[in-house]
């Protein structure tokens, strides 16, 4: 079993926003299609923050993963981050973990390009 690891830094230097629009509306099409499996969130709370853990599974793909973020107001007092993540992706045949990666970019990324895509899709014909 080989397992890739990659930092956010890796992450930023792979990752595109086409890619990232490309993927993130694959993915909403599987979703509304009934082909994907994700559950609620769900969260741990802290005295200091919280930490959430949001599995899915996208059967087109035939990838399973789990993304586990989070958040820390007090952080940036402490030189940290005040969200963080990390995503851990698996092979559903066999639940070996292909990859763990920072998902700090990944969710930024994922977020502007769910914005885009929905304005893609939401906006008046003529605006």
């Amino acid at each position: 079993m080989h397992t890739l690891l990659l930092s956010g830094t890796e992450v930023c230097e792979l990752l595109t926003m086409a890619e990232t629009i490309d993927v993130v509306e694959k993915a909403f099409e599987a979703h509304g299609k009934g082909k994907t499996q994700m559950p609620p969130k769900s969260y741990l709370f802290f005295s200091n923050g919280d930490l959430r853990v949001m599995p899915a599974y996208i059967s087109p793909e035939d990838i399973a993963g789990v993304k586990i973020v989070n958040s820390h107001p007090n952080n940036p007092k402490k030189g940290l981050a005040t969200v963080m993540a990390v995503i851990i992706l698996n092979d559903p045949k066999t639940g070996e973990p292909m990859a763990i990666m920072d998902g700090k970019y990944i969710t930024d990324m994922r977020t502007g390009a769910a914005g885009g895509i929905a304005a893609k899709y939401l906006a008046r014909k003529d605006s």
